[in-house]
């Protein structure tokens, strides 16, 4: 499978919202370098409004207990 990200977040958003470093880019500069990056104000904020924006395309909590409940409805239990 080739996708463009590997974290959830960037997946169901189609975006880079957060940092991915994989492997040789994993290093003890880039680590701090990002760490720096995501606590400037203006980056949490856009984090923070990327999670809600994951959250609305999620929907309801409670998948399994729906999708349960919608066969049990097909079985007719």
């Amino acid at each position: 499978i080739k996708v463009p990200w590997i974290s959830l977040p960037n997946l169901i958003l189609q975006r880079g919202l957060l940092p991915e470093l994989i492997q040789d880019q994993v290093t003890p500069e880039r680590l701090a370098t990002e760490a720096r990056r995501l606590m400037r104000p203006e980056v949490a904020a856009e984090i923070r409004e990327g999670y809600d924006e994951v959250r609305a395309l999620l929907g309801e909590p409670g998948a399994s207990e729906k999708v349960a409940e919608m066969g049990l409805e097909l079985l007719g239990v």
